[in-house]
């Protein structure tokens, strides 16, 4: 059996990360998440560039049935919203994407299919308002993955893009190769080449290599140390001269502060081209359950605490927290109050007997903390 297929926008996405992610230089953000008792997950964003501040508002609810809504209004004064479906068909999710504009009600309205399957990815999209189309695929074979992309303009009836790309995944390395040219800029023919190599569960390093048409020979390496769990640190430098570093904390279990800094090392008398960023992120993470089956009932579920419980999704929420279903009693157990749920980062099981089933089922209240 063969590896899964990349999605042909993630080819090579493993070193593009690691000399991308966390350098945000020039400007602070502060980010957090919050999911409310009814499902509706809020995420305020504040960022300041130089002088000016700017900042948006999301919030994101999850219908029954694999149906998410998102909609975020920036201090633009942009609205644009995101409804996908994954209940469709196996392997299949569809999006509609819609944006508002200063001058006029809608100014993009983007319709996406998304089909997966192990050894296969396709993905196919149009914009209604620009009248630009789109299409994606990759097929997987053994350590292999290639694809190729290309977009289309209806209204000028002429391809405006393509790519092509292929990467060979080794148990501890990538390796990645694309071409992509957009055809309405001349001299834009561009080669890619990266190599991602995960030294060990602490160490990685990747280097990225670019031409360009008439333009010279780009070159970037870095690497990232994981110190701990909680803290790592990354390097990288470019052909350009540019020394980049960042360091990431998590300085408490829902809270992550990310400081990054760039040096021109080749003006280092021009203090105005040496930039600093900081990035703080407050995400909400999901409760971490294995899937696993239920040896009383046979049926599919998961287990809480290391396999000695057997529990049942019900999907739903209280507070935040997954209410489940769990295959034994728990001795000691107690209901928490609302406010204990809320409040609680000690992971504290509450359990209310059911008594509406031959294997003692009880309701459980994971709380949010178990991730």
């Amino acid at each position: 059996m063969g590896r899964t297929a990349t999605a042909f926008k993630d080819i090579g996405k493993a070193c593009s990360d690691l000399l991308s992610k966390d350098y945000k230089v020039g400007k602070n953000t502060v980010e957090v998440k919050t999911k409310t008792a009814n499902g509706v997950t809020f995420t305020p964003l504040a960022t300041k560039s130089g002088e000016s501040v700017s900042g948006s508002l999301a919030a994101k609810y999850l219908f029954p049935g694999g149906v998410s809504t998102e909609a975020t209004l920036a201090t633009s004064g942009i609205l644009s919203s995101t409804i996908e479906a994954t209940g469709l068909a196996k392997g299949l999710t569809a999006t509609l994407d819609c944006e508002s504009g200063k001058s006029s009600l809608l100014t993009s309205g983007k319709a996406t299919l998304d089909y997966k399957q192990e050894a296969f990815t396709a993905k196919c999209s149009y914009d209604y308002c620009k009248s630009d189309a789109a299409a994606a695929m990759s097929v997987a074979y053994g350590p292999v993955t290639m694809g190729g992309s290309a977009d289309y303009s209806i209204s000028k009836a002429a391809m405006t893009k393509y790519a092509a790309a292929l990467q060979w995944d080794a148990s501890d390395y990538v390796i990645t190769t694309k071409l992509s040219e957009a055809l309405a800029k001349a001299n834009s023919k561009m080669y890619e080449g990266s190599y991602f190599h995960k030294v060990s569960s602490a160490m990685q390093v990747g280097t990225e290599i670019k031409k360009v048409a008439n333009k010279e020979v780009g070159l970037a390496f870095g690497c990232m140390y994981k110190v701990d769990k909680d803290t790592s640190v990354k390097g990288k430098v470019d052909a350009d001269g540019i020394l980049s570093a960042s360091y990431k904390q998590k300085i408490s279990p829902m809270t992550t502060l990310t400081l990054a800094a760039t040096v021109d090392t080749v003006s280092l008398s021009e203090s105005s081209k040496h930039k600093f960023g900081l990035a703080l992120k407050s995400p909400r993470r999901p409760p971490a359950v294995k899937q696993l089956a239920c040896s009383a009932c046979h049926k599919s579920g998961k287990s809480y605490a290391a396999g000695k419980h057997w529990v049942h999704p019900m999907h739903t929420t209280l507070n935040g927290c997954s209410i489940i279903r769990i295959c034994a009693p728990v001795a000691g157990s107690r209901l928490l109050s609302a406010r204990e749920v809320a409040d609680s980062n000690s992971g504290t099981a509450a359990v209310v007997p059911s008594g509406s089933s031959s294997h003692q089922h009880s309701l459980f209240l994971l709380c949010s903390s178990h991730a």
